[in-house]
């Protein structure tokens, strides 16, 4: 049949026609006429091809749905919504890394919770989640560097945050360093407890001369961890171990001390979690701080270890009862 605007020949069933749009269907064309009519209102119409009227030609009906069109684009959505789902359960996992990984942990409600959660992962020898009890972009992002200069009413290129927040770069740096201050006290702390020679502390220079059999002890003693068998039994309060520590002139100085770290007194905590090695009970005394809501470790040597004379080297740890680690 033709189309009865522009005269185009239409396959069997076609209702539309594609030269001109009408839908209006003519009468049947002469069995024996293959070429298309060509309308004064449709110029375009001369070159178009010609069609046949065998009822299988293809048609172009566009009102009808194409079915390879509707497959092709299922399963392109399917494509994108698998890929979704694989790359949040690999970034979940740990296994994909955007290169933005957040370094420390989300926190814990209380600060004994925190102080336990190092304690544990000391004892499962995981460094990240050693490292991941501590405020670290909590803490650079509160810092408040001018407070900590008018506090020292001096700056020197050692402190543990070295520069303002003043540019991205500043503050990569400033976050870099306050991680490398962690992870040196988290080392130091090991080594005090692992590879202790002769009450020798850490930085101490150790010849062969005086130990020839440095390197041998070293590895034998990384591989009889200290830690192994660490069990917390429960938790003391602050001035069990000193009754300076609720004093009001102790107290005034503490709020003094963390006004650098942009929080206030209530907002900083020290706590005494105590555990058992091998029957000998330790204690351990580190100073932490609230952000958002949530606690994370600030120090090892927080204002409860200065006050029972925990040295730099014990990392906040001690035998108790109290005996001063060397070193002091």
């Amino acid at each position: 049949m033709k189309c009865k605007q522009c005269g185009y020949l239409l396959a069997e069933n076609e209702t539309v026609c594609p030269a001109c749009g009408d839908i209006a269907i003519g009468a049947p064309l002469p069995e024996a006429q293959t070429t298309p009519i060509v309308s004064s209102t449709n110029p375009l119409s001369e070159n178009l091809p010609e069609r046949q009227t065998d009822p299988s030609y293809p048609s172009s009906n566009t009102k009808k749905g194409n079915p390879l069109l509707k497959s092709m684009i299922f399963g392109v959505v399917g494509m994108v919504i698998g890929a979704t789902v694989l790359f949040a359960i690999l970034l979940n996992s740990g296994i994909f890394d955007t290169g933005a990984s957040q370094i420390e942990g989300k926190g814990y409600d209380t600060p004994e919770e925190a102080a336990e959660a190092y304690l544990i992962a000391l004892r499962d020898q995981d460094m990240n989640a050693m490292i991941s009890t501590f405020a670290i972009e909590s803490y650079v992002e509160n810092y408040d560097f001018n407070a900590m200069v008018e506090r020292l009413q001096a700056y020197t290129p050692n402190m543990e945050l070295p520069f303002p927040n003043s540019t991205p770069h500043t503050k990569e740096l400033n976050l870099e360093s306050r991680r490398k201050i962690v992870t040196q006290s988290i080392t130091i702390q090991y080594f005090f407890y692992n590879y202790l020679i002769d009450d020798s502390g850490y930085g101490t220079t150790l010849t062969l001369n005086d130990y020839p059999d440095l390197v041998d002890d070293m590895e034998k003693a990384s591989k009889d961890y200290f830690f192994e068998d660490l069990e917390i039994t429960g938790s003391m309060d602050p001035e069990d171990l000193s009754d300076l520590y609720e004093g009001e002139r102790n107290q005034e100085n503490i709020a003094k001390q963390v006004k650098p770290y942009g929080v206030k007194r209530d907002e900083v905590a020290n706590v005494v979690i105590t555990f058992e090695l091998d029957g000998d009970e330790y204690i351990f005394c580190p100073q932490l701080i609230e952000y958002n809501g949530r606690w994370y470790i600030q120090t090892f040597q927080g204002n409860l270890s200065n006050l029972i004379g925990l040295g730099y080297y014990a990392g906040a740890i001690t035998p108790y009862p109290l005996i001063v680690s060397p070193g002091v």
